[in-house]
């Protein structure tokens, strides 16, 4: 874990440098492009020099269409979740080596493509339960996020973040709510699996079972929410009926 955090400290130091190679007019795109491939190999191997070369796929072309999937997949190295339910394998160290890429794609690249990305992450990582924990900011990002006429995944998975905040918050029908329309206008996109069992945990809540059962059923088979068991949900659903 400290390795990470030295690594990232490393890369903070990288994006210091990157004003003086604009003022130097050294901004080499294609390179910049061969290095994203070599820091996608990197870090698909885990390699310790992937977050340095990430790093030097910004200060190659700063400006460049691969900055920000530098900066993003960098902050990935950290192992974020990608769901709510997911938040709680956080921890501090992890979380910082994560927030500091993280917005800088959301500042200096918030027209990007994985603009939305960060900050859907950012938001998740402000819900774990972590020192620092921001559930009110989690909640505005979230918001904004959701609000984005896009259909790309990160809105809908906004979305259903917004639901399960609710539910934590005890607000069942307006989390209740948010999940019905994600199973209803985007019942192909992978949040539609977790919001059917979302919304069979609102109606358990309701005292309503058997119909709780059958949206677990549903949720089951239409793809189990990863790193949830199949199994897990038919005893649930068999449990609470």
């Amino acid at each position: 874990m400290r390795g990470i955090v030295h690594r990232v400290a490393g890369f903070v130091a990288a994006l210091a440098l990157v004003s003086a190679a604009v003022a130097q007019g050294v901004p080499d795109p294609a390179a910049a492009e061969r290095q994203y491939r070599l820091a996608q190999r990197l870090g698909a191997d885990r390699s310790p020099a992937a977050a340095a070369a990430f790093a030097e796929v910004v200060a190659l072309a700063p400006g460049g269409p691969f900055a920000d999937d530098a900066l993003v997949d960098l902050a990935c190295l950290s192992g974020l979740p990608d769901w709510p339910e997911d938040v709680a394998v956080l921890d501090g160290g992890r979380a910082a080596a994560a927030v500091v890429p993280l917005e800088k794609v959301v500042t200096s690249y918030g027209s990007g493509d994985r603009a939305l990305e960060a900050r859907y992450r950012l938001a998740l990582i402000r819900m774990a339960p972590i020192p620092g924990r921001d559930a009110a900011r989690a909640r505005q990002d979230l918001i904004t996020l959701a609000a984005n006429p896009s259909r790309e995944r990160w809105v809908i998975a906004a979305r259903y973040a917004l639901g399960v905040l609710d539910e934590q918050a005890g607000a069942t029908e307006r989390a209740s709510g948010a999940f019905a329309r994600i199973v209803v206008e985007r019942p192909s996109s992978d949040a539609a699996p977790r919001a059917r069992a979302g919304f069979g945990r609102a109606l358990l809540v309701e005292g309503k079972f058997g119909l709780a059962a059958g949206w677990f059923q549903d949720a089951i088979s239409t793809g189990a929410p990863a790193g949830v068991r199949a199994e897990a949900l038919r005893e649930l659903a068999i449990r609470e009926v």
